[in-house]
């Protein structure tokens, strides 16, 4: 679990705790704790009751809110260029240019 993606690892985290999976819950907590991503993209990934598990565990282990983990840059760039799609979207549609809309909706295979 540890040279998973920080994705993958809250995704097992989910299924852990649905099956009661202890000991694999305690080490993807403590791995979602240690990437230092912030709790607004937790709150994106996550239940709420899970993020308040791993905030309260950075607060017991006194872990930064970020650190050098190499996922995090990661995520922060995919998270950073799927809003900045959004965005360009979002103006598009605000303009009424139906026509660069339905290259973007073609662009990105939806």
């Amino acid at each position: 679990v540890e040279k998973a993606s920080i994705e993958n690892v809250m995704r097992v985290l989910i299924a852990s705790r649905k099956q009661d999976m202890h000991q694999l819950w305690t080490t993807c907590s403590y791995l979602v704790a240690k990437s230092g991503l912030p709790q607004e993209i937790l709150a994106k990934h996550l239940p709420i009751e899970l993020v308040a598990k791993v905030e309260e565990l950075r607060l017991k282990s006194s872990m930064p809110l970020r650190s050098l983990m190499p996922h995090h840059h990661d995520l922060t760039s995919a998270l950073d260029l799927e809003d900045q799609k959004i965005r360009r979207m979002r103006r598009a549609l605000d303009a009424s240019d139906v026509e660069l809309v339905k290259l973007m909706v073609m662009g990105e295979g939806l």
